[in-house]
């Protein structure tokens, strides 16, 4: 985003919805060429983008439920070709490693988690543990929104990555979810929800390191 529009936004001077009209085109809906929403130019439905999927990344999240409001911020490997999803967390006392084995699903679709847990302190005795669980961190592949036949839902302003698009379709198979595409065609964030404990996530990713993952690093202990 250009400093000059950064500033109106600041100031209140302008929404997001106009600096959003400033990128927006009506020819495709892969960043800086996104159609209008209400406007005649607008088209029809446009084709979703093959993403960008193997990468690192600064991330945070905010998840709640019926019981629980849950805020944390960390970094994370995300690589399609090791089928796995590293998540390193830190919160209240707690540093926290999990992976996410896609290669490992049981017959009801959920991923089996390792977790790595040093709490109250860093010196406290490491705990781990392994479940099968829904994974709150998917893993996406670079053609996740192409056969998920996803919907174009318009443009929104990132504080970390400017215009970016949003895409939405059902995930595993019955979970709404949102993902944001910058410019580059790269997953910047995802929403979602569940009427399981009517549960709501927030995930964004900001610091982005695009390439493939050394699979070292998915090297975990045995739980």
């Amino acid at each position: 985003m250009h400093g000059f529009q950064t500033a109106l936004l600041a100031l209140g001077l302008v929404g997001p919805l106009a600096l959003a009209e400033c990128y927006s085109g009506n020819s495709s809906a892969v960043g800086a060429s996104a159609p209008t929403l209400f406007s005649s130019s607008f088209g029809t439905q446009p084709d979703p983008p093959v993403v960008n999927a193997d990468f690192r990344a600064n991330w945070y999240q905010h998840k709640w439920d019926v019981n629980v409001s849950h805020i944390a911020a960390g970094f994370l490997y995300h690589s399609p070709g090791n089928a796995a999803v590293r998540v390193d967390a830190a919160y209240d006392g707690v540093l926290q490693s999990s992976l996410f084995d896609f290669s490992n699903l049981t017959e009801e679709g959920l991923v089996t988690n390792r977790l790595y847990t040093l709490s109250p302190s860093v010196s406290a005795e490491p705990q781990c543990d392994q479940l099968p669980v829904v994974a709150t961190f998917p893993l996406f592949l670079p053609d996740v929104l192409v056969t998920n036949e996803a919907v174009y839902a318009g443009t929104d302003v990132d504080r970390f990555n400017g215009v970016v698009t949003k895409w939405e379709f059902f995930f595993a198979p019955t979970i709404p979810v949102t993902v944001y595409i910058n410019t580059e065609n790269t997953i910047v964030g995802f929403d979602y929800f569940s009427q399981n404990r009517r549960t709501k996530a927030i995930t964004r990713f900001f610091n982005i390191i695009l390439g493939e993952v050394d699979g070292s690093v998915f090297d975990f202990p045995t739980c």
